[in-house]
């Protein structure tokens, strides 16, 4: 209580004031128990029952709501116990509060609410109620409804929600919106079932059981409505962090593939260097040789020798950036020869180098949808690994060869190295799984990615000692080009 602020804390002391006085005030009531002690007991054990029962829904984040039928409870005592129900209501609610262990100033501020509640109740219900009629029939009885459920209804929503606001520092308002709006449509169900069992109680008191039932199972459909809405917020919380996860997963999948670009090209980086020192060279050599001679024919020899090695150098700087720059796929028109030229110019050095021969057997295939730059990475990766299997045993055969096949394009690359041995080959397409020493395993994961973003297929044959061939299946849609008109002459 010391943890309150001072202004709930007069509140308190102000609503368990009012609890004693009304309580020494109706204590003379109390002696008609002695004649039914029995229906008092059964009150008594009802609201222990209710308030044990009681199912806590989270309907906003951070904000819980107690439904309970304690509702009923006040609209079947205000015609059977009287003024007695008040006490069965602050007795019931502070022997519950004790079962469940609650800060003492908690129970003790239930057990004068609800007393205080249902003494409102009880004052509507008998300045309206018809006298000798059945409770809550007729016109009046209906007026006498209506009346003791507002009554019940609006003290407990100020006392409780005031409560809450002084402990909270928020508006009333606010208290209502967030903590006992949402509640409303429970309320009316209670308070109509409470009305119908006092209707039953007065004509035949043993028709109360059926009301008792209703209410059990209004507390069964409470507990099955917060069950499915805590399995909704689960199952939108799970979504909510799927999404999050593959968002997460396709950036780091961008990032990947990149490294993975980088690193393809860091292998050739020697290769590439040595072809711009030979094209420096030859610019050099012959800008040198054309200030030296005095014959146009020469000069004009070194100027062509210097375009053609220029145009060379050009080649290997479209096809890095081609091959290199980071961004997202896009499908455009394009021959997929072009992919193969632009990666053939990066390794060429590479692979004379390492005595492997490359042979080429590319159809003129019509332009198709794809991302040369992916298609790119997908070739140097294939290349590289059969590069790096073929120098394993000192050299040997790459051979690319295109084709059509209905309306899809095939791209193989096949090598005669010493191949992949089976219990590898069959999880050769995930992360993380290579054949190499130093190899990172990502290279034909990344390759099957970009195949698949294409609508295509990739598969690989291999068997040790008889060579590796990887084969690109991706849909081809060939299209007219238009044909130059023939120039008019004059």
């Amino acid at each position: 209580m010391r943890t309150l602020p001072v202004a709930a804390r007069i509140y308190l002391l102000a609503i368990w004031a009012c609890t004693t006085l009304i309580g020494l005030a109706t204590l003379a009531s109390l002696r008609a128990i002695l004649f039914t002690p029995w229906i008092a007991i059964a009150a008594f054990v009802a609201v222990v029952i209710a308030g044990s029962a009681a199912v806590m829904i989270e309907l906003q984040p951070g904000h819980r709501v107690s439904l309970t039928v304690h509702e009923a409870l006040g609209m079947l005592f205000a015609p059977t116990l009287g003024i007695t129900g008040a006490w069965a209501f602050a007795l019931g609610t502070t022997v519950v509060g004790v079962a469940k262990r609650r800060p003492w100033e908690r129970t003790l501020f239930n057990a004068a609410s609800y007393f205080l509640t249902y003494s409102c109740a009880h004052l509507a219900f008998t300045l309206l109620q018809p006298t000798g009629a059945l409770p809550y029939s007729g016109p009046q009885g209906m007026l006498a409804f209506l009346g003791t459920a507002a009554a019940f209804y609006f003290s407990n929503l100020f006392l409780v929600g005031l409560m809450i606001a002084l402990a909270t520092g928020q508006p009333l308002l606010q208290v209502y919106r967030d903590h006992m709006r949402q509640g409303n449509w429970v309320h009316l169900l209670t308070f109509t079932v409470g009305a119908a069992t006092a209707a039953l109680y007065a004509v035949d008191p043993w028709l109360v059981v059926y009301g008792v039932l209703i209410l059990v199972i209004a507390q069964r459909a409470f507990a099955a409505v917060v069950a499915l809405n805590a399995e909704t917020r689960r199952r939108q919380e799970l979504a909510e962090e799927r999404a999050r996860l593959a968002e997460e997963l396709h950036r780091q999948q961008d990032e990947l593939a990149h490294s993975a670009r980088l690193a393809a090209l860091g292998t050739f980086s020697a290769s590439i260097a040595h072809e711009f020192n030979n094209v420096l060279t030859a610019v050099i050599g012959h800008a040198q040789l054309g200030q030296i001679v005095s014959s146009p024919s020469e000069k004009d020899h070194a100027l062509d020798v210097i375009a053609r090695v220029s145009q060379r150098a050009t080649s290997i700087t479209k096809s890095l950036l081609t091959f290199a720059r980071q961004r997202e796929p896009e499908l455009r028109l394009a021959r997929i020869q072009a992919a193969i030229d632009d990666t053939i110019t990066l390794v060429s050095h590479e692979l004379s180098r390492d005595q492997v021969t490359l042979v080429q057997k590319i159809a003129d295939l019509p332009p198709m949808m794809c991302d040369l730059g992916q298609i790119s990475q997908v070739l140097l990766n294939l290349i590289t690994n059969s590069r790096d299997a073929l120098r394993e045993q000192g050299g040997g055969t790459i051979t690319i060869t295109l084709a059509q096949e209905a309306d899809q394009a095939l791209l193989t690359v096949t090598d005669d190295g010493p191949g992949i041995p089976p219990e590898i080959l069959d999880k050769i397409f995930q992360p993380f799984v290579t054949t190499k020493a130093k190899g990172t395993g990502l290279g034909m994961a990344i390759c099957y990615g970009i195949v698949e973003s294409h609508h295509g297929k990739i598969s690989i044959t291999s068997a040790p000692g008889c060579g590796t061939s990887v084969t690109i299946r991706l849909p081809l849609r060939p299209i007219e080009l238009p044909v130059a008109e023939p120039a008019l002459t004059t």
